[in-house]
């Protein structure tokens, strides 16, 4: 079997579907990952085989043709399934009228080179990332099934209402009447307690943490912790924001719990806080799933790759959201009693937090069991089977 993997250049994206490339290949099938070129290093270093489509697009040339020619001009008053009036009045629906029409201005960028590569190759299936809407529109030219895989919640799939005429001129230009973004089969790695009310036919699948490398085990890491441990981290998407910029105010206000206080940042932001306050470890480089197995909780923004990764390791976790996705994220995890979400990031309420998630067991037993259900569901290597169905 030939599968080929498309998604637009964000490297943690890769590192969601990279344990179901490494699964593939290790059952003898063939992988190839079409992708814009700044991931090409990401793709190679994870042993996948890269395939290069359309150009990379900075943000300013991304906020240039959504201002020049957007794909969509605007979104209705009244928000889509599951999301709050108030939220959408609050600036939701500018923020997700921007997100939808740099998904379009990528998946019309990179779609002909998709195409053009698999008319060469021959794909029997086409994977992609649920933003990722050159895999649809080129599995429906090549006519072989899609499957889709969101990262985490499955947020997208509640602007799948917005997408037929998102994607119109795009689907009209490559001879398709319409395109379904959901395709054959969506792969869900979410806990099924978590999800988001759907009708996909769905394969609920396992999250395995991929962090990108190098993976080393830091030696203090092997010592006892010698009392509570609180991991806080912002996540890639974040740190690009510069959400880090808060560091500093979250590193002074959680030095006085009663707990060692584990902040992940890179190097430029650690010098930006040193020296830290008492009972604050600064570190970088260091994979989060290594990590959390010493922990007693966590703090992050609600990022798909921090949250199922606690999920796997059965901390519980104060998600502190900054965008749409991750209020939403933080919501469905809070509702499943396994932690907290905190949209007003104020001291004494970060602290209140934290100091709950320590100290009442209800907390811990709500992630282990989240955990459990997690680790129920199908590996990398048992979704192999079924994707070999789908594509037979």
């Amino acid at each position: 079997m030939r599968v080929l993997f498309v998604l637009w250049a964000y490297r943690t994206h890769y590192y969601h579907l990279a344990p179901l490339c490494w699964a593939l290949r290790a059952a003898g099938h063939e992988v190839r990952v079409a992708t814009q070129p700044s991931l090409r290093d990401v793709v190679t270093a994870a042993g996948g085989v890269f395939v290069a489509a359309g150009a990379d697009l900075d943000r300013d040339e991304l906020r240039r043709r959504r201002t020049e020619k957007p794909f969509l001009d605007e979104l209705p008053a009244t928000p889509s399934r599951d999301l709050a009036d108030d939220d959408w009045r609050g600036g939701w629906r500018a923020k997700t009228l921007d997100a939808l029409n740099g998904f379009a201005i990528r998946a019309d960028d990179m779609v002909d080179d998709v195409i053009a590569f698999g008319r060469a190759w021959r794909p029997d299936l086409v994977v992609h990332e649920a933003t990722s809407y050159a895999g649809p529109l080129a599995a429906a030219v090549l006519g072989v099934p899609s499957v889709r895989v969101p990262l985490g919640l499955d947020s997208p799939g509640l602007l799948d209402e917005y997408t037929p005429a998102l994607l119109a001129s795009v689907a009209g230009r490559l001879g398709l009447p319409s395109v379904d973004t959901h395709g054959t089969v969506t792969v869900d790695n979410t806990p099924v307690s978590m999800r988001l009310p759907s009708s996909d036919r769905r394969l609920a699948a396992r999250f395995v943490p991929y962090n990108g490398g190098p993976e080393i085990v830091s030696p203090w890491l092997l010592e006892p912790a010698g009392g509570r441990r609180v991991c806080v981290t912002w996540g890639t998407a974040a740190v690009t924001r510069g959400a880090n910029l808060l560091a500093g105010d979250v590193a002074e206000a959680l030095s006085a719990v009663d707990a060692e206080i584990v902040m992940l940042m890179t190097e430029q932001d650690i010098r930006r806080i040193e020296p830290a306050p008492p009972g604050v470890r600064l570190v970088t480089s260091l994979p989060l799933h290594l990590l959390l197995p010493s922990c007693d909780a966590i703090v992050n923004q609600g990022g798909s790759g921090s949250v199922l990764t606690a999920i796997d390791r059965g901390v519980p976790q104060l998600v502190v959201p900054q965008l749409p996705d991750e209020v939403l994220c933080g919501r469905a995890y809070a509702g499943t009693g396994a932690g907290e979400v905190l949209t007003d990031l104020r001291a004494d309420l970060l602290r209140e937090s934290v100091t709950r998630l320590l100290a009442e067991p209800a907390y811990r037993d709500a992630a282990a069991k989240l955990r459990e259900e997690a680790h129920g569901q199908l590996s990398p290597a048992a979704l192999v089977g079924e994707l070999e169905r789908l594509a037979s």
